[in-house]
């Protein structure tokens, strides 16, 4: 019950545009649940808001130990690369992406 109270405070705050409260509800959450991924998630929504690439790209790393194909991961670990000028591994990261286009399209809708 405390994780679900302080996953819906956190996304009070996040509504509110208050990303700092939002991520301390949110770690506080994970000390609880260290292993829950929507959480996981929804930190990583609040660092991207914050510009915080070098959290932005921890969490995703994180996140990809559970699932390391997900497209959605794969290109938000890519930009934040290009953001922190690690060029090379970036671009491997798009061409892996490319390489599953059909799965890239159906997340992305382009073609």
């Amino acid at each position: 019950m405390r994780v679900t109270e302080l996953i819906n405070e956190s996304k009070a705050y996040f509504k509110s545009g208050d990303y700092d409260k939002a991520i301390q509800k949110l770690n506080h959450a994970l000390i609880i649940e260290p292993y829950n991924y929507d959480i996981k998630k929804l930190l990583l929504d609040n660092y991207l808001l914050k510009d915080e690439f070098a959290n932005v790209l921890d969490t995703v790393n994180d996140l990809l130990k559970e699932n390391n194909n997900e497209i959605e991961l794969l290109f938000i670990k890519a930009v934040c690369l290009v953001d922190l000028e690690e060029l090379e591994e970036a671009l491997k990261i798009c061409s892996f992406i490319i390489s599953k286009k059909k799965d890239f399209y159906s997340v992305y809708g382009v073609r």
